[in-house]
């Protein structure tokens, strides 16, 4: 066997065929210890695969009536599917309604939208396809990995072993957010930044970690970092295109006499929310807290003078 992911697509073709399928096959059939045997099993059914042992027949089976193949999927196809449920349903946000929906759209023979509605969506590149697929089956799995991360201020790079936990989609990116070991703490990685990705032999016990919780902090793609109480100002031409939606779980908005407002937010860090607050110049002010309204000014006022460089060229 030449990979996890195949000895599991075996056991689900064994499984489908009726044949007998014990500890002891798998074991022998596929050169694999009595513990990785178990933990192929058990990582099936934390997958949704209704699997148990029929002591009549002797043999693991689906449960009765359980057909295996979903329309429009094949077997591969269909596996992977079910590990990436068992991954994305911890971020909460109602992602497993999304899910479920999606599974439902498979089973119908009507999957293409009409020509009339557009739906604009990146898809995955080559490279992080890949990694997608290996972080979601050690997430699955419980085994650390390791790869080597190019950081996007300083575009050094660095050796990580990290215990991942899950990914999350945002603006067009993956991310992993997992425990990093070098620095012994929860950190975010960009897909598209890592590269020589492995995944290791050893496992984790998984600490007392919430995706849910934990990702609701975030503003943007940044994770990191301890809460930060950011209020900002707005200008009232700002009114019919920032309230047209809610940009954060914890956003708190406070009317102003000028027509203006305030929104207050209760984010990870600084750095998420800067992008998003600078789609809003010049009609936006950092009330709170002081570190951010000092880090704005600073990175405008350098934006300003190279701007007026090039002003000067031309």
């Amino acid at each position: 066997m030449t990979g996890k992911f195949d000895a599991m697509v075996t056991i689900l073709n064994w499984l489908e065929s009726g044949r007998t399928v014990t500890p002891q096959t798998i074991m022998d059939e596929l050169s694999v210890s009595a513990r990785t045997t178990y933990r192929y099993l058990t990582t099936l059914q934390e997958a949704g695969f209704p699997l148990f042992f029929n002591k009549e027949r002797g043999s693991y089976a689906f449960a009765e009536g359980y057909a295996l193949r979903k329309p429009h999927l094949n077997l591969r196809e269909n596996l992977t599917f079910s590990l990436a449920k068992v991954s994305l349903k911890t971020m909460g946000g109602g992602m497993d309604k999304e899910l479920a929906s999606i599974e439902r759209k498979l089973a119908s023979p009507f999957r293409e939208l009409p020509p009339h509605i557009i739906v604009a969506a990146d898809e995955f590149s080559v490279d992080i396809r890949e990694l997608f697929s290996v972080i979601n089956r050690s997430i699955a799995e419980r085994r650390r990995v390791a790869f080597t991360y190019t950081a996007a201020s300083t575009r050094e790079e660095h050796a990580r072993i990290v215990d991942p936990y899950y990914l999350f989609f945002h603006d067009g990116y993956w991310t992993l957010r997992g425990w990093c070991h070098t620095r012994r703490e929860f950190r975010s990685f960009a897909l598209d930044r890592i590269r020589e990705l492995e995944m290791l032999e050893a496992t984790y016990e998984p600490l007392p970690l919430d995706p849910e919780a934990d990702h609701a902090g975030t503003f943007g793609r940044y994770a990191d970092g301890e809460a930060v109480p950011v209020r900002l100002r707005f200008a009232s031409v700002c009114r019919p295109f920032l309230l047209r939606r809610s940009w954060h779980g914890s956003q708190k908005l406070t009317e102003l006499p000028d027509g203006g407002f305030e929104l207050e937010f209760q984010v990870k860090g600084i750095l998420g929310i800067r992008p998003w607050l600078y789609r809003w110049l010049p009609d936006v002010t950092v009330e709170a807290p002081r570190e951010l309204a000092e880090l704005v000014v600073k990175e405008l006022e350098e934006a300003l003078a190279r701007q007026r460089e090039v002003n000067k060229g031309g």
